[in-house]
């Protein structure tokens, strides 16, 4: 699917994207914007769909007792918010049920 490519050194890369396109990485942009791994919200649900190209950048780690992450190998982008299809992987199924329990607990508080 992709030619073969030597590894790149991030001063290649600075360099490339520059003069191909005018542009800079910001490789830290996203954790100064988003907090990185000290996500400061309470009551959310992660899901990550392993399947997803970009999952390894996202929330894959609990940061606080009421943030719940549900990891999907078998699953790809929002899967786990569709209608319950009988060929769902049990992956879909479990992280369905931890959503539901993790919602259902802090409407009770």
């Amino acid at each position: 699917m992709f030619f073969p490519r030597d590894f790149m050194s991030k001063a290649f890369l600075h360099q490339h994207c520059g003069n191909k396109y005018s542009v800079s990485p910001r490789r830290e942009w996203i954790p100064a914007s988003y907090g990185g791994s000290a996500y400061p919200g309470t009551n959310v649900v992660f899901s990550n769909g392993l399947l997803d190209p970009w999952s390894s950048a996202g929330v894959l780690t609990a940061t606080h007792p009421s943030v719940v992450v549900a990891i999907i190998p078998e699953g790809a982008h929002h899967l786990d918010l569709f209608f319950s299809n009988d060929k769902d992987p049990d992956s879909v199924r479990s992280a369905r049920a931890m959503e539901v329990a993790a919602i259902r607990s802090w409407l009770a508080q």
